[in-house]
C-alpha cells in the first residue's frame, strides 16, 4: 500500500513539474523548431522538442499536440507531429495555423511547417494530384 501510494505521489510530483502554461509551451516549441535539423532521427527531434504539457481549461495541451501517420504507395511510413508555435486566443480552440508540423519519413526527419506538410499529404494514399 506504502509503495503504490509513493509511486502515484512521485509520477503526480513528475507531471505537475512537467507542466507550464500554454504561452510558455508555445514559446518554448518555437525556440527549439529554430534548431530542428534536417536528417534527425525521430527520437532526436521528440527528446529536442521535450514532453511539456500545458493544462489550459479545454484540457491538456500535450507535445506534440497530435500526430497522424499514412504509408506512401511505396510502403514508406510518415509521421506527421503537431506542435503548439502560439498560444489561443481566450475561450477559443487551438487551430491547424496555430501549430508547426514536422515531417517524418520512415523515422527521419524531412521537414517542417506547411510546405513541408502539403508535400507528405501529396504523397498518402487517396490524395487528390
Amino acid at each position: 500500500m506504502t509503495a503504490a501510494l509513493l509511486a502515484a505521489l512521485l509520477t503526480a510530483c513528475a507531471t505537475g513539474a512537467n507542466e507550464v502554461s500554454l504561452a510558455q509551451l508555445a514559446k518554448e516549441n518555437q525556440a527549439n523548431v529554430g534548431q530542428l535539423a534536417i536528417g534527425a532521427d525521430r527520437a532526436q527531434t521528440m527528446a529536442l522538442m521535450g514532453t511539456k504539457t500545458a493544462k489550459t481549461r479545454d484540457g491538456l495541451v500535450t507535445n506534440p499536440f497530435r500526430t497522424e501517420a499514412f504509408k506512401d504507395a511505396k510502403g514508406a511510413r510518415y509521421e506527421i507531429h503537431y506542435y503548439v508555435v502560439a498560444p489561443n486566443r481566450k475561450f477559443q480552440t487551438l487551430k491547424q495555423g496555430q501549430m508547426t508540423p514536422l515531417v517524418f519519413k520512415n523515422d527521419t526527419l524531412v521537414g517542417w511547417g506547411d510546405e513541408a506538410l502539403q508535400q507528405a499529404k501529396s504523397v498518402q494514399p487517396g490524395a487528390a494530384r
